[in-house]
């Protein structure tokens, strides 16, 4: 079983003291998994809604992807790489649409 901080929630040896991550001390505290009890993450939502609108509205979902990562990497979730598909996905509509504003505006002319 592993033993996790209760302020940066990085793992621990189960007879440490204090977080060599974060230096807090452990008084006994700790977590036995990081996320609490009732709160069960399998996923990050904003990840996988930033892929899905990346393709559909890429402006949106390159915002919902951008907080995925950040939420992802705050709560040391596993949507860290999903959210930078959705980056990608929606970097690269971005640009598509761009480019064919511009074609489109020059066969006008």
């Amino acid at each position: 079983m592993k033993k996790y901080c209760t302020r940066c929630g990085k793992p621990m040896d189960i007879d440490a003291t204090f977080c060599v991550e974060c230096g807090t001390a452990n008084k006994g505290e700790y977590k036995h998994s990081f996320f609490s009890d009732d709160e069960e993450v399998t996923y990050n939502k904003f990840a996988t809604l930033g892929i899905v609108f990346g393709i559909m509205i890429p402006n949106v979902g390159l915002a919902l992807s951008i907080i995925g990562y950040c939420y992802a990497k705050r709560h040391n979730d596993i949507g860290k790489k999903p959210a930078m598909v959705g980056i990608i996905i929606s970097a690269v509509g971005m640009t598509l649409w761009f480019l064919s504003y511009i074609i489109s505006a020059i066969l006008q002319k």
